[in-house]
């Protein structure tokens, strides 16, 4: 869970390895883009990072700038009324044409989590290790 592992890792001490982070019921509101960027103190040209609690290997992981929050965060938190009739008129190939970690897919995680509460994190990012000419940052969130 990643809200107990960041506060575990506050708790020992270590917050200023951590991005700030924000814990927001999974519940769509015309507000809560506003309320997630005053709460982190996101510029207008910053992005957010959107997070589910307890997926892995970056499942439910939206970068999103400032600028399509309130529409992301309206297409994550509300999704189709008739999820039989949705999927009826979905591709049967779908997951074979799509990019793997597209938006698509990071929704069907949205809609199909069942944790109640989501997490919101400014982009983070640190100096990049260089080997063999590549540049990689570790800590980009």
């Amino acid at each position: 869970n990643k809200k107990l592992t960041h506060d575990t890792i506050v708790e020992c001490g270590y917050a200023h390895v951590r991005p700030e982070q924000r814990i927001f019921p999974k519940v769509y509101a015309e507000d809560l883009a506003e309320r997630i960027q005053v709460s982190l103190c996101l510029p207008d040209g910053g992005i957010c990072i959107l997070k589910l609690c307890n997926r892995t290997r970056g499942a439910g992981v939206v970068p999103v700038p400032m600028t399509e929050l309130d529409t992301v965060l309206r297409k994550l938190l509300c999704p189709p009324e008739d999820v039989d009739a949705w999927l009826q008129e979905q591709s049967r190939t779908w997951f074979v044409t799509m990019t793997i970690g597209c938006f698509e897919e990071q929704a069907r995680h949205w809609w199909s989590n069942e944790c109640p509460v989501f997490i919101a994190e400014p982009l983070c990012s640190s100096v990049p290790t260089v080997r063999n000419g590549q540049a990689f940052d570790g800590t980009m969130r």
